[in-house]
């Protein structure tokens, strides 16, 4: 049993589209978004992209999602866009057109996963862990994941020097360690500091994840009243490495990287 999102009847949860992205925190190539029309339990097996540890199974139930799905749609954005734009205009970009797309064959409401609404499209509702929560939007998560890889995977034949097959273009100590001795690629994200800096983002890929210093991390943040977390991003992330913890799952070094810059940017303004 899936939850039902504010503002979505019961009787709709089986007939939404469900919006999920790729490759926000990569840094080379494109930022991917999916959207899939689907009917739970459609595809045995499907969860967040995340909790997928296996390349070939996210393969293939992403290509048995497209095969069952009513509808879907797939939206990429460049490393160039991202670069111009920024990020949060890449997402936006590709969810409406993902949303426009699917809805010329099934005028649906959708729900995108996070805390955050398209610009121009209507009945849309945004869910954090959606991913994980809502059949259709997991069922998107896969078939962007599979897709974006599937990109990174062909790049890592031109470009070997940069393990792209193995990190998919997220910025790994090897991939940062690459970055630094050959330079960026044309599919890099010339705006993003690991490109930039490798030795700087390197030094952060090498701390080492400590519970006891994330749970007081993590505590502080929630005890911080006085000037609570109202960022989308911040609040949304804390989020995650709440879920994390609780389930007794360790922070990589960028996300304990992060976790210490939002700490230290609240701890200073309170």
């Amino acid at each position: 049993m899936f939850p039902r999102p504010a503002g979505i009847r019961t009787e709709q949860c089986d007939n939404i589209i469900g919006v999920d992205e790729v490759g926000m925190g990569a840094v080379l190539g494109p930022l991917v978004v999916a959207a899939v029309v689907i009917t739970p339990g459609k595809v045995a097996g499907v969860r967040d992209s995340k909790m997928v540890s296996n390349e070939n199974t996210r393969f293939a139930l992403a290509e048995d999602i497209k095969r069952c799905a009513s509808a879907w749609k797939i939206a990429q954005v460049s490393n160039d866009y991202i670069d111009q734009h920024g990020l949060d205009a890449a997402w936006d970009k590709a969810v409406v057109a993902v949303i426009e797309a699917i809805r010329k064959e099934a005028d649906l409401s959708a729900v995108v996963d996070g805390g955050k609404l398209p610009s121009t499209v209507g009945r849309v509702f945004a869910l954090p862990k959606a991913d994980r929560l809502i059949y259709q939007v997991s069922a998107a998560s896969l078939v962007a994941k599979a897709h974006r890889d599937a990109i990174v995977i062909a790049a890592a034949q031109r470009y070997p020097q940069y393990g792209l097959e193995e990190n998919k273009g997220y910025p790994t100590k090897k991939h940062l360690d690459a970055l630094r001795r050959f330079g960026p690629t044309p599919l890099h994200r010339k705006s993003f500091r690991a490109t930039t800096d490798p030795e700087g983002s390197m030094r952060r890929e090498e701390l080492k994840f400590d519970k006891s210093s994330a749970d007081k991390m993590i505590g502080d943040l929630s005890g911080l009243q006085s000037n609570p977390l109202t960022s989308d991003w911040e609040k949304q992330y804390v989020s995650d490495m709440v879920y994390r913890l609780k389930n007794n799952l360790e922070l990589s070094p960028r996300q304990m990287f992060f976790l210490q810059a939002v700490h230290g940017r609240r701890r200073k303004r309170s």
